[in-house]
């Protein structure tokens, strides 16, 4: 699966770091759920007809590396309807 920070979830966060090491799959277990999650919240929001709101949350949630990957791209994405799906396959590329 494909492991790429956002804000609150970093690998490099510090409660995850304190108790794991990076390489553990504790780790990639986390990483793996909240792709997960944001899976699930673009489907949600596509079910309310909010994927321009969706893809706007997402990248407001970039920090650090994820963000300078994508803020280059960031008002595009933002105006297109499959903006969300163009910035997860940025992320994913960036961090496979």
């Amino acid at each position: 699966m494909v492991r790429w920070p956002l804000e609150k979830h970093t690998v490099e966060d510090t409660t995850l770091s304190k108790y794991f090491s990076l390489e553990s799959p504790e780790v990639f277990r986390f990483c793996n759920i909240q792709r997960l999650r944001i899976g699930l919240y673009h489907r949600k929001m596509g079910l309310q007809n909010k994927k321009k709101e969706a893809t706007i949350n997402l990248l407001t949630s970039l920090s650090g590396l994820a963000w300078r990957q994508i803020e280059h791209d960031a008002d595009k994405l933002a105006d297109e309807e499959e903006g969300f799906t163009r910035a997860l396959k940025m992320l994913d590329a960036c961090f496979k």
